[in-house]
């Protein structure tokens, strides 16, 4: 695809260990990616094809209205060529936002950066210092605009939301950087019931709009006051 013309084999390393106690290693192409990039290198979008599932990856993000029609052609594109009726184990929108603190360490207060009382973080967290780390995950129905999938699939979405404060060392030196990772996904979809078409497909619209009117909603108290 001209959007992302730069193509790359994906490696997979394989271990076992063998009834005699033995053990073996092998190497073997696990998918490809196909990456567009700028010119100082770096990743812009990506778009990667294993065994294990789809993925369009947008590292250049300004807003979702801006994106997600490219990110949309990608992904239509490539589930045309799959064929009618084969099963998906599920479809899923995840965002990684990073924020960095740039005071002084023992000046580091998380209630400075959260909304308080918060639901998504654990009180011991308050407490640690720069140093936390926070998994939670849920089940929950998944806030839409007007227009829903007909299915019933957005009434069970799984949240799976990690929060992490650490000192990292980056290109632009040693800091404390603080990581939001949520990710959402809506399981057992069947591609025939999608009726996919790059032109016009408002069900698949409706669920990715869907997926991310409730991260946004949940992203609220869990975004850094900065």
């Amino acid at each position: 695809d001209s959007c992302v013309p730069v193509k790359n084999e994906v490696k997979k390393f394989d271990f076992a260990m063998n009834e005699d106690g033995g053990s073996s290693f092998s190497q073997t192409i696990g998918g490809i990616e196909f990456r567009r990039l700028d010119s100082f290198g770096n990743i812009l979008w990506l778009l990667r094809l294993t065994d294990e599932g789809v993925s369009v990856h947008c590292l250049d993000y300004t807003r979702w209205h801006q994106v997600w029609p490219q990110a949309r052609e990608l992904m239509l594109n490539v589930l045309f060529v799959v064929p009618v009726g084969t099963a998906l184990s599920g479809i899923g929108l995840k965002y990684v936002d990073r924020f960095r603190y740039t005071g002084n360490e023992e000046d580091y207060a998380i209630d400075g950066f959260f909304q308080t009382p918060n639901s998504y973080l654990s009180n011991r967290c308050f407490t640690a210092g720069f140093q936390w780390h926070c998994h939670t995950g849920w089940f929950g129905k998944v806030r839409s605009a007007n227009e829903q999938p007909s299915n019933g699939l957005l009434e069970r979405c799984l949240n799976q939301l990690n929060i992490t404060s650490n000192k990292e060392v980056s290109p632009a030196g040693t800091g404390i950087f603080i990581t939001i990772d949520h990710n959402l996904l809506v399981n057992t979809l069947s591609i025939d019931d999608m009726k996919l078409s790059v032109e016009n497909d408002p069900w698949f619209d409706n669920l990715m709009n869907a997926l991310h009117l409730s991260l946004i909603h949940i992203s609220e108290p869990t975004r850094p006051r900065l």
